[in-house]
């Protein structure tokens, strides 16, 4: 109701009231979405019809196509989740963070339609992006992100903050090269690209590293 709407938008706004560790919390997440120039918009009212969430909760709109966000069209959302620390806990298991996201499948075919945008067969990885360190991290997720734009097929595993594990995980998916990105590289805006069949390792500048992923993986 209209009424109902005015005196939400009058009331105080949860995002001012944070606790510190909540405040932190949700800084870092919009920190690592302008790291990896992802578009959004703040929406204090946004609540999810489940109470079992924590902290951060989402949702993933169509973009217009003059490239702003459409959330003024009576359109539906695309997907949704957020943060869920403690359900798992509840249910009677170990404390587990997590966090999922739910997608609406016909909503996503009618944008793909709506959009005229191309689909493509999808194939495993050819690459694997390891990172050491969270400033790293928080570069992994642009360099990720637009190695993904320019048709590499690229995967990670965030979680993984070892260099072990995640060289692991490379050889699991048998892809042919590896990426890695430590605080060292972070500095020197550069990236160590390693063939893992041979073991050879070498450094690029990260400007240079879609051109020389694409002359490797040919």
């Amino acid at each position: 109701m209209p009424q109902c709407q005015e005196i939400t938008r009058q009331a105080p706004q949860l995002i001012n009231f944070l606790c510190p560790d909540c405040k932190n919390h949700f800084t870092k997440v919009l920190e690592c979405l302008d790291e990896a120039n992802v578009v959004y918009t703040l929406n204090p009212y946004m609540v999810r019809g489940l109470d079992y969430y924590t902290r951060t909760v989402f949702e993933l709109w169509p973009l217009a196509l003059e490239g702003k966000e459409d959330l003024s069209s009576g359109q539906t959302a695309l997907a949704g989740g957020g943060r869920y620390d403690t359900l798992v806990e509840s249910l009677g298991g170990r404390e587990t963070p997590a966090a999922g996201v739910s997608y609406g499948l016909e909503r996503i075919v009618n944008e793909i339609k709506i959009q005229k945008a191309k689909v493509s067969r999808s194939q495993g990885p050819q690459v694997f992006f390891a990172q050491i360190g969270e400033s790293a991290a928080r570069q992994a997720l642009r360099i990720f992100n637009d190695l993904q734009k320019q048709g590499i097929k690229i995967a990670e595993n965030l979680a993984k903050t070892s260099l072990k594990s995640q060289m692991k995980i490379a050889n699991e998916m048998g892809v042919k090269l590896t990426l890695i990105l430590g605080q060292q590289e972070t500095k020197e805006k550069t990236i160590i690209i390693r063939d893992m069949k041979t073991g050879n390792q070498e450094k690029v500048d990260v400007d240079k590293l879609a051109k020389e992923l694409k002359e490797r993986l040919k």
